[in-house]
């Protein structure tokens, strides 16, 4: 269930950044691959 919750919190982000960076500024997608690139880092620790 926590697990989930994260998830969607993290999809909800993305999407955010997403439409900032299409919108506002292209430098938000840094923080579209920053959100979606923390899953990735649990597999070195």
């Amino acid at each position: 269930m926590k697990n989930r919750f994260i998830r969607a919190i993290a999809g909800v982000f993305i999407l955010i950044s997403v439409l900032l960076a299409v919108y506002v500024n292209e430098n938000w997608l840094w923080f579209t691959g920053f959100v979606g690139g923390q899953p990735f880092t649990i597999f070195f620790y």
